[in-house]
């Protein structure tokens, strides 16, 4: 469990907890507990408003503005379009980059150089820019 605390620029005072479970069966177990119940009832005078619960896929942490955390992701179809548009050029740059290093490797060991160089270039370059470039699309 972790908690997500506001930018303290931002303005905002909502909190967020972020509980993660071994499977969705975990989970279910979780939020049903007599124990979870009883939380929930009990900061209920505690809290504006009503109490938001989200299931987060994963994909969602690529998309994390710069400086601030994202308690409501985008929706799943935004995500997907981009992360449609980072995959596939990244796909076609990374094994045309690797190939000449490549030569005389194995194919599994290839695909896991391929595989390697996708999720570098994804994770530290195009998705932060994709973001940057998309935020207002992103986070309307």
């Amino acid at each position: 469990m972790s908690v997500v605390r506001p930018v303290r620029e931002s303005g905002s005072r909502e909190y967020g907890i972020l509980r993660r479970f071994r499977d969705s069966t975990c989970r279910g177990l979780f939020h049903s507990s007599p124990l979870f119940q009883q939380w929930e009832s009990t900061v209920v005078s505690l809290t504006e408003g009503e109490a938001k619960h989200q299931h987060l896929s994963g994909l969602e942490t690529w998309v994390v503005l710069p400086g601030q955390r994202a308690l409501t992701p985008p929706p799943p179809w935004k995500l997907a379009l981009v992360t449609v548009a980072a995959v596939w050029p990244t796909r076609m740059f990374v094994p045309w980059l690797l190939n000449p290093l490549m030569s005389g490797l194995s194919l599994a060991l290839q695909a896991l150089l391929v595989a390697v160089g996708i999720v570098i270039r994804l994770t530290w370059v195009i998705m932060p820019v994709l973001v940057r470039i998309l935020k207002r699309w992103l986070y309307p």
